[in-house]
C-alpha cells in the first residue's frame, strides 16, 4: 500500500526521529537529530512542497510519504531498505511549518528515498515540526508503530504514536469476584460491586471487546455494551450484571423392606410419600445442596411397625439413596384358632418363666386331684 513520509526539521543527535502525535485537537510532527548521507552518492532533487502526510488513498504507487518542511529545494538519496505502510491516508498539508526538510518517501515497489534540505551535509543538525490542524491520527489513516529506515550509515525512525483511551464500565449484583478480560486479554479481577477500568488503554480507532473469563462462584454474570471501536474517548459504559445461579437439588431416597401394607413416609416433617409395596422409593420434592433431610414414618402400616435408618443427614453433592425403612408384623394378641387363648408373644426368658408356671401350677392340679 503506498505511503509516503517525509519530515522537514533540524537535528542535533546523530540519526533522526521523527514523531507524528495528536497535541490539542491536531496532528502535530516534529524532528531531530542529524544524519550521516557520506555513503549515499549524489542526490537527486524533488520539488518544493509545504510539510505533507499521504499515503495509498492518494497515490497508489506509494506505500507511505511523510514530509515535513518549512518550505525550499530538497535533495533525495535512494536507500533500499524495504517498502513500509505506515499510512493508508489521502494527502493531507502542514499548516503550520517550521525547519529545514527531512523525511521519507516508500514506495510500493520497495524503494525507500530519503529527502533532505537541498545541500544538506553529514552531521548538520535537524529540527524542525509541521502541524495538521483538526485532524487525528485515525482521520489521517496512519498507522500507530515505530519505523525505521536505515542505510550503511545511518537511519531515519518514524514514530507514529496514538492517542490512548481506557474501557471500563460498572459491576452490579456481585457477591464473589469475576475475572473480566478485554479482546481476549489484559485480565482484571472485580471484587465488589461498581466501576472498574482495565489497566491497559487502547488505541484511538482500535476494537474492544470485554469478556468473563471466569465466573463467580454461585454467580453468572453476563456482558452488555462489552464490544465496539474507540471514538475520541474513554469507553465507561460496559455493564457486568451477575445474578445467582438456581441451587443445585438433589433426591432423599432409599428401600423399603417387609412391607405388607402401606406405609406413610415425611421428610423434614412433609412431602407425605405412600409407599405400598417393597422396593425403592424417592421423595418428590428435592433438597438443596448443603440442606439437611429427616425421614421418619408418619403412618405406620395395618399390622406392622416400620423402622428407619440411615434417615437424616446433610445433603452433599449427590442423590441420597441409603434411607432404609424396614418393617415387621406385630405380634399377635388375642384369641388363637378355634377360640383357644393365644399364648402373648414375649421375650425367651419371660416366655421361659410362663410355661413353668404354668407346668407348675398343672402338677399341683394333680396331686389335688389325687389327694
Amino acid at each position: 500500500m503506498p505511503l509516503v513520509a517525509m519530515f522537514f526539521s533540524a537535528c542535533v543527535n546523530a540519526a533522526v526521529t521523527i514523531n507524528i502525535q495528536e497535541s490539542g485537537g491536531d496532528v502535530v510532527a516534529t524532528s531531530s537529530g542529524s544524519l550521516d548521507i557520506s555513503t549515499l552518492g549524489v542526490p537527486g532533487s524533488a520539488p518544493a512542497l509545504s510539510s505533507i502526510i499521504a499515503g495509498s488513498s492518494w497515490n497508489p504507487s506509494f506505500q507511505s510519504i511523510v514530509l515535513v518542511s518549512g518550505g525550499g529545494a530538497r535533495d533525495t538519496y535512494t536507500i533500499d531498505s524495504g517498502a513500509t505502510t505506515f499510512s493508508t491516508g489521502s494527502l493531507f498539508v502542514g499548516g503550520t511549518n517550521s525547519g529545514s526538510a527531512v523525511g521519507i518517501d516508500s514506495l510500493s515497489s520497495g524503494t525507500n528515498t530519503l529527502i533532505v534540505a537541498s545541500g544538506y551535509t553529514s552531521g548538520t543538525p535537524i529540527s524542525g515540526s509541521s502541524t495538521f490542524a483538526g485532524q487525528t491520527i485515525l482521520s489521517m489513516g496512519l498507522i500507530p508503530g515505530s519505523y525505521t529506515f536505515t542505510w550503511a550509515t545511518d537511519s531515519v525512525t518514524i514514530n507514529i504514536i496514538a492517542s490512548t483511551y481506557t474501557i471500563g464500565g460498572n459491576v452490579t449484583g456481585l457477591t464473589g469476584s469475576v475475572t473480566l478480560q478485554n479482546s481476549g486479554g489484559d485480565d482484571l479481577v472485580v471484587g465488589a460491586d461498581g466501576a472498574f477500568t482495565f489497566a491497559t488503554a487502547v488505541n484511538d480507532g482500535g476494537a474492544y471487546a470485554v469478556t468473563v473469563s471466569a465466573q463467580p462462584a454461585g454467580q453468572t454474570c453476563t456482558v452488555t455494551n462489552g464490544s465496539g471501536t474507540v471514538a475520541g474517548a474513554d469507553v465507561t459504559n460496559v455493564a457486568v450484571a451477575c445474578v445467582d445461579n438456581a441451587p443445585l437439588t438433589y433426591s432423599v431416597g432409599g428401600n423399603a423392606t417387609g412391607l405388607t401394607g402401606s406405609v406413610t413416609l415425611q421428610n423434614n416433617g412433609a412431602d407425605d410419600l405412600v409407599v405400598g409395596a417393597d422396593g425403592a422409593f424417592s421423595f418428590a420434592t428435592p433438597v438443596n445442596d448443603g440442606g439437611a433431610y429427616a425421614v421418619t414414618v408418619s403412618v405406620q402400616p395395618a399390622g406392622q411397625t416400620c423402622t428407619v435408618t440411615n434417615g437424616s443427614g446433610t445433603i452433599a453433592g449427590a442423590d441420597v439413596a441409603d434411607v432404609a425403612v424396614d418393617c415387621v408384623d406385630d405380634p399377635v394378641v388375642g384369641p388363637g384358632p378355634g377360640g383357644a387363648a393365644a399364648i402373648p408373644t414375649l421375650p425367651l426368658p419371660g416366655l421361659l418363666l410362663m410355661i413353668l408356671g404354668i407346668l407348675a401350677a398343672a402338677g399341683v392340679q394333680r396331686r389335688a386331684t389325687a389327694n
